[in-house]
């Protein structure tokens, strides 16, 4: 929705992306040519409890086991923004990789997710939309990790 609220909403760079530093740096450069403001940056490893909760939306579907798995895989980097879904999804982009953004969205097709995602369940970046970022933040912010300067 175009005409969400600016809020503090959350931007969780996904294990894939951030074993690897070559990719993470190009991502980050790109959230950083966004100007979205950034409040603060974590590097946490998510619990398998906590992946469950956070992904609780998609309990029962097919990809929710391989969700929760990767998503307990390895470190994770959390971003809390200060801005409108809009802004967020634009760079994000959409949550389908195939078949290609461009062919169904050209205004996502330049997402992070079209850019750098190699498939759906491991694309790359998560934004928070507006019905649960609150709950979002306070699964993460429960989740340890360690506070990262000079990252944006």
């Amino acid at each position: 929705n175009e005409r969400s609220r600016i809020m503090r909403r959350l931007m969780l760079l996904k294990p894939e992306l951030v074993a690897h530093s070559t990719l993470l740096e190009s991502v980050l450069d790109r959230i950083r040519s966004s100007a979205l403001p950034v409040i603060s940056a974590r590097r946490v490893r998510m619990t398998e409890e906590a992946a469950r909760r956070f992904y609780e939306t998609h309990n029962g579907k097919f990809f929710y086991g391989r969700l929760v798995r990767h998503m307990t895989s390895g470190d994770s980097i959390a971003l809390v923004l200060a801005t409108d879904t809009g802004a967020a999804r634009r760079l994000v982009g959409g949550g389908k990789v195939w078949p290609p953004r461009s062919v169904i969205d050209p205004d996502t097709a330049e997402g992070l997710r079209h850019l750098f995602s190699i498939s759906d369940v491991r694309n790359v970046a998560h934004v928070s939309d507006d019905d649960r970022a609150e709950e979002e933040l306070r699964i993460i912010d429960n989740v340890k990790g360690e506070e990262i300067t000079g990252l944006l």
